[in-house]
């Protein structure tokens, strides 16, 4: 019997599914979503959803969160420069001189840059409160 064995012990551990039995037809989900949608804490808890959302972070996530923090550093460090070029200039933020010094261009740049990036990041809500896929 190897259940009584000195090398082998026998656990049986018992899950509920049936949470993932109630979906509905018109919106069909994976069952990550369908366990966050149920709050379902002994599901998340389990070794192979675990296993699957380190993978998915190592894969996926980690990339994307890095790449969306260094835009949005670059967008802060531009604004940030943008904003401290013109105030010690004394101009008003909307006025350039373009046949002046490189400063204004590289101003302008950055502040095109920086509504360019804004626009972009407006769409991709718009499209994930619309219930599309994300752009990414």
């Amino acid at each position: 019997d190897y259940a009584s064995s000195e090398y082998f012990t026998a656990v049986q551990v018992e899950y509920d599914f049936t949470s993932l039995d109630d979906l509905d037809d018109n919106q069909p989900l994976t069952p990550l979503a369908t366990i966050l949608r149920n709050q379902d804490k002994d599901l998340v808890s389990h070794p192979t959803i675990v296993r699957l959302l380190k993978w998915k972070w190592k894969v996926f996530a980690k990339q994307m969160f890095i790449t969306q923090m260094l835009l949005y550093l670059a967008v802060l460090g531009f604004f940030t420069i943008s904003y401290a070029i013109t105030t010690e200039q004394g101009r008003d933020l909307g006025t350039y001189d373009l046949g002046g010094s490189s400063i204004d261009r590289f101003r302008l740049i950055s502040d095109l840059f920086i509504v360019g990036w804004t626009i972009w990041q407006m769409r991709i809500e718009y499209l994930e409160f619309k219930g599309g896929d994300s752009v990414f």
